[in-house]
């Protein structure tokens, strides 16, 4: 019980997570006293976190003024449960690019939204300075293991990133373009049955259909195997694969588990299902693995059967290049782990994104009609050559980002230099760091007094940054366009633990948006949920999606 009260590790951030804990299985007393240190230690980080003027003036952060209440349990996360992205969107508006407010037991967090910080944090020299917070760690490693690439840190990470870099090289994802196109024909067949089967409405609920067409793209073309998300016989692994996806979700039961692991042992439905799940999906994996084990040296990037995971097996088997990690410590385990790593990451970010640019081509209709125009029908298999295809995928990310927001936490104290020279920001250890990346991407100080819109022009002068270097001092380049600072357009996070899958879900992107909108006009509706104007209701774990999306698919042939 006593390592629960360590101040700080790197799986343990803060004392907040040893309270929860301590108060649902340990003593009373114990409990007191944690949760009396935990305010203790949180005060003082709060009187720490400060920010330091250009003339050495220093002063707190601005922020929500908590009431007695917050400091004492809850801070500010119900408003984050509620709506993450709105709460997030209203404390820059209200507070600027830094504010402060209270995680649980008084647990200082800063809503970070300053890009020169954020750089700092994610890729500059403050990058090996921070961690995950446990939280995010341990759901993680619930679904994936300890070796997927998103469990891991340090060393290891920067091993399988580097061991696994050659897999989304363009070769490797040139290969993968027939595949996708199938998928996509798969999602335009399954949408000309649906309607078909009810000639009094087109209005099809389209969530359901990308997110079992993300399913078959991830389980063909990342794990070589096949889920039949579409299909009359789907697979029972993507039926477990959706049992532990509820696993992100925060239920109360969710919460109690993950704060308190022995409840994950307790032989109740719940934990069963998620047992029965996991190994169903273990063992599909470990099937997979040893097929293409058998096979990988005549299965590679460039077979008709190309696949991530192939491509995975035939660099493990390949000769030892000079300077590179040696291939002989990438494990069983961590085979196993990177491919459930590629289903969970993979699937439900790239689902939420393509349903929503669906919305947005019904709720702009003649972004839809310029873009049909634009594809034509003689560009590259994957439509990479049309830029008004990458200004509406582009534009579609910054309106709706699938992650719209990440968190880190402080392992040692920090300085962070912020924007415009105008001081630093001096966080101390144990203190969460929360990038709204959402909320960025909205801010008017950045995309202009229309930021909400989906204006795909906008990208027709606008480009984003590479490094801080690459920003003008002029903010535009030799061709007039404006430059954007790199961390102010993070669709696919950056710096060490960047989207690793980026170049794949751009592929799927393109894919499945360029095909549908060439066989259907889509519409609104009259008298949805979505007429005049409204967005999608939305859910938000793990990614941002939409609960339901009725829309009207027209034959366009």
């Amino acid at each position: 019980m006593l390592d629960r009260l360590r101040l700080y590790a790197p799986d343990r951030p803060t004392l907040t997570t040893a309270v929860l804990v301590t108060a649902l299985v340990g003593p009373p007393t114990l409990a007191a006293a944690a949760y009396a240190a935990a305010l203790l230690a949180n005060r003082r980080r709060r009187h720490r976190l400060r920010i330091v003027d250009a003339d050495n003036t220093s002063h707190a952060l601005p922020g929500p003024v908590p009431t007695l209440a917050q400091h004492a349990l809850l801070g500010h996360m119900p408003a984050i449960a509620t709506d993450q992205v709105a709460a997030q969107c209203g404390w820059v508006a209200q507070y600027g690019r830094v504010s402060a407010i209270l995680a649980f037991v008084g647990q200082p967090t800063v809503t970070l939204a300053d890009p020169v910080a954020i750089y700092a944090v994610l890729s500059g020299r403050s990058s090996a300075d921070v961690v995950r917070p446990g939280d995010q760690a341990a759901v993680i490693e619930m679904v994936t293991g300890p070796r997927g690439m998103l469990a891991l840190d340090g060393e290891d990470h920067r091993m399988h990133r580097q061991l696994m870099s050659p897999l989304m090289g363009p070769r490797t994802i040139k290969s993968l373009v027939p595949g996708m196109t199938r998928i996509a024909d798969e999602l335009v067949q399954a949408i000309r049955d649906l309607t078909a089967k009810n000639a009094e409405s087109t209005t099809i609920d389209a969530q359901p259909l990308v997110a079992a067409t993300a399913l078959n793209a991830i389980s063909r073309l990342a794990l070589a195997t096949d889920f039949d998300a579409l299909g009359p016989n789907r697979s029972p692994v993507a039926t477990a694969y959706t049992t532990l996806l509820d696993l992100f979700n925060p239920s109360a039961w969710n919460i109690a588990r993950l704060l308190a692991p022995p409840l994950g042992k307790l032989p109740v439905a719940a934990n069963k299902r998620v047992a029965t799940a996991m190994a169903q999906l273990t063992f599909a994996i470990d099937t997979v693995v040893g097929q293409l084990r058998a096979t990988a040296t005549t299965t590679g990037s460039g077979s008709a059967n190309a696949s991530l995971a192939a491509a995975l097996m035939a660099e493990l088997t390949s000769p030892q290049s000079p300077g590179k990690p040696a291939k002989s410590q990438f494990s069983a385990e961590d085979v196993q782990g990177e491919l459930k790593t590629w289903l969970i990451a993979g699937h439900e970010t790239t689902a939420a994104a393509v349903g929503m640019m669906l919305y947005f081509m019904a709720a702009h209709p003649g972004v839809q009609e310029t873009l049909f125009g634009a594809l034509g029908d003689n560009l590259a298999a994957d439509d990479a050559g049309c830029e008004y295809l990458a200004w509406v995928v582009a534009e579609g990310l910054r309106v709706h980002a699938p992650v719209h927001g990440s968190s880190r936490v402080a392992a040692h104290d920090l300085v962070l230099p912020l924007e415009s020279g105008r001081g630093t920001l001096h966080v101390p250890q144990g203190t969460r760091i929360m990038i709204p990346i959402q909320a960025m991407h909205l801010d008017p100080e950045i995309w202009g007094p229309d930021a909400a819109e989906f204006k795909p022009e906008r990208w027709h002068n606008l480009r984003v940054a590479t490094t801080p270097d690459d920003v003008p001092v002029s903010g535009r380049d030799a061709d007039g366009k404006r430059v954007v600072y790199p961390t102010q357009y993070m669709p696919f996070w950056m710096g060490r633990r960047a989207c690793f899958g980026k170049q794949f879900a751009m592929l799927e992107i393109r894919a499945v948006l360029a095909t549908v909108v060439r066989a259907f006009k889509i519409e609104i509706p009259d008298g949805s949920l979505l007429s005049g104007g409204k967005r999608p209701p939305m859910v938000y774990n793990a990614t941002g999606s939409a609960v339901t999306l009725p829309l009207r698919f027209v034959s366009r042939v």
